[in-house]
């Protein structure tokens, strides 16, 4: 509401505001020297949004090699724990697991991976009449997100 209220007055009010401005501007100067200057501010303004965003792409390469490096570094983390832990299995063998099992039992803090990692192999499990068991925290937002979860895959 104080949204639309700003907008019903703020617009008009700065029309107005450029409106008596350039008229003030061409008494002054006359409509040669606004057309000049607006002129001017556009390439300025250009130019300027030029530099910006070759300043952010510079940025963005740079986090991007930043983010490159953690993720490398962590895949090696990983892999260390592959070594030292052998019982610990990855998404993929999870989803093999998973597509060869009749009843499945999922104990998760959250849904997250179930309408990410695992969507495609849930909706064909549901397909093939596969049953699916939750155990989650009794969290009001958990419990949001798993009926929105139900309501996604009974769609489909």
């Amino acid at each position: 509401m104080k949204e639309d209220l700003f907008h019903k007055i703020f617009w008009p009010l700065l029309a107005i505001l450029i409106s008596v401005g350039i008229g003030l501007m061409k008494q002054q100067f006359g409509i040669g020297s606004i057309i000049i200057s607006v002129v001017i501010l556009l390439v300025l303004i250009l130019v300027n949004s030029f530099f910006l965003r070759s300043s952010y792409n510079k940025e963005l390469k740079n986090f991007n090699k930043d983010l490159s490096k953690i993720v490398i570094s962590f895949h090696r983390i990983i892999e260390s724990f592959k070594e030292k832990y052998p019982w610990i299995i990855s998404c993929d063998e999870v989803k093999e697991i998973e597509k060869n099992a009749d009843e499945i039992w999922i104990y998760t803090p959250d849904l997250r991976h179930d309408l990410t990692n695992f969507y495609d192999i849930i909706k064909e499990n549901l397909r093939k009449g596969k049953i699916y068991k939750y155990v989650l925290p009794n969290n009001p937002k958990v419990v949001g997100n798993f009926k929105t979860l139900k309501k996604i895959y009974l769609i489909e």
